[in-house]
C-alpha cells in the first residue's frame, strides 16, 4: 500500500518563516516542527535534500496548496526565506480578500438561484395548470398570457447570462486561456472592475519584490520570467518591452489592461523617495473601490430577485382571484 503524504498547513509554513528568519538551519526548523502528522513527510524532504535535490523544490511538493504557486514565482529570485515570507503575505491577502467575497456574494447568490429554479417550474409546472383553470372558468386570458411570457422571457435570460458567465468562467480556469480571455474581455467590453481587479494583484506581487530590495527594473523583469502567473508574466514582458524602446513607466503603466489609476501613481512615484509608500496607497483605495463595486453588484442582484418574486406572488394572486371576479359577476 503506498505511503500517504499529507502537505503542510499555512500555520506550519508561517512557523518555519519565522524559524528562518531568526537564522536558524532549515534540517533544524523540520526537526523543530516535526509532529505525529508531518513527521514522515518531513524525513522524505530530508532524505530528498541529502540526495542532491535543491531545497525549493522538494518543499515546495509539500506545501499548503495556498502558497504553491507564488512560492514556485518567488523562488526563482529569491532566498528560501523570503520566498516563504512574500507568499504567506499574498496568501493572507488572498484568504481574506475570499472571504470577503464569499460573505457579499452568498446571500445574493443563493437568492438569484433560487428564484430561478422557482421560475423554472413555475413556468413550466404551474402556469399551465392555472391558465387551464381559468380557462374553465371562462376568464379573459390574454393579460396573464402576457405577463406570463414577460416572466418566461426574463427566467430564460436569466439561464442564459448564468450559462454565459459559467462558460466564461470554466474556460478560463485553464492557464492557457486566461491571457486570450481577459485581453478579448478588455477589448470588446467596459471592463474597469476586471481591470482594477487586475492590477490590485499585480502590484500586490510587485509590492513583495520591492520590499525585499529589489529595483523597479529588477521586479518587472522578474515578474516577465514567473511560471504559473500568465496575466502576470504577459503584462510584465509588454512593460520590459517599452521600457527598453525609452517610453517612461508611466507610459508602460498606462497600456490597455491595467487601471488608468494605476499609471498616475506610478507616475508620481517616479519622482517620489517612497515608491513602495505610493503603491500601498494605491493598493489601498483600489480595495475600497472593488468593495463598493461588489457591494453594488450584490444589491443589485438583490434588488433584481425581489422584484421578480414580487411580481411572480402578485401573478399568482390574480390568478387566483380571477375565478371568484367570474363568480360574482354571475
Amino acid at each position: 500500500m503506498p505511503k500517504r503524504y499529507v502537505r503542510i498547513s499555512l500555520e506550519d509554513c508561517y512557523m518555519l518563516q519565522l524559524l528562518l528568519q531568526k537564522g536558524m538551519s532549515f534540517k533544524d526548523c523540520l526537526d523543530i516542527l516535526a509532529s505525529s502528522k508531518t513527521y514522515s513527510v518531513f524525513t522524505d524532504l530530508k532524505v530528498k535534500i541529502t540526495k542532491g535535490e535543491p531545497i525549493q523544490e522538494a518543499l515546495n511538493q509539500i506545501l499548503d496548496k495556498k502558497i504553491v504557486s507564488s512560492f514556485s514565482f518567488f523562488c526563482q529570485f529569491l532566498s528560501l526565506e523570503k520566498s516563504l515570507k512574500c507568499s504567506l503575505s499574498l496568501a493572507s491577502l488572498n484568504l481574506t480578500a475570499r472571504k470577503e467575497i464569499f460573505k457579499k456574494l452568498f446571500y445574493p447568490s443563493i437568492m438569484l438561484l433560487l428564484v430561478i429554479i422557482f421560475s423554472l417550474l413555475f413556468n413550466f409546472f404551474f402556469l399551465p395548470i392555472m391558465i387551464n383553470l381559468l380557462k374553465s372558468f371562462q376568464s379573459d386570458i390574454q393579460t396573464f398570457m402576457f405577463i406570463a411570457a414577460i416572466l418566461k422571457g426574463f427566467s430564460i435570460f436569466l439561464i442564459f447570462i448564468t450559462l454565459i458567465i459559467s462558460i466564461i468562467v470554466l474556460f478560463s480556469i485553464q492557464q492557457s486561456n486566461i491571457t486570450s480571455v481577459y485581453e478579448f474581455l478588455i477589448s470588446h467590453f467596459h471592463v474597469s472592475f476586471l481591470k482594477r481587479l487586475f492590477s490590485y494583484w499585480y502590484i500586490r506581487y510587485f509590492l513583495e519584490l520591492i520590499r525585499v530590495g529589489c529595483s523597479t527594473q529588477q521586479s518587472i523583469q522578474m515578474m516577465r520570467k514567473t511560471e504559473g502567473q500568465p496575466l502576470i508574466n504577459m503584462f510584465s514582458l509588454k512593460i520590459d518591452e517599452l521600457l527598453l524602446m525609452g517610453k517612461s513607466i508611466y507610459e508602460a503603466f498606462s497600456i490597455n489592461g491595467f487601471d488608468p489609476l494605476l499609471s498616475k501613481f506610478v507616475a508620481v512615484g517616479t519622482y517620489s523617495s517612497n515608491m513602495e509608500k505610493l503603491l500601498e496607497n494605491y493598493c489601498e483605495l483600489t480595495k475600497r473601490g472593488l468593495e463598493k463595486k461588489l457591494k453594488q453588484f450584490t444589491s443589485f442582484i438583490q434588488g433584481w430577485t425581489y422584484c421578480f418574486i414580487a411580481i411572480i406572488l402578485i401573478f399568482i394572486y390574480q390568478i387566483l382571484l380571477s375565478p371568484m371576479n367570474v363568480i360574482t359577476q354571475i
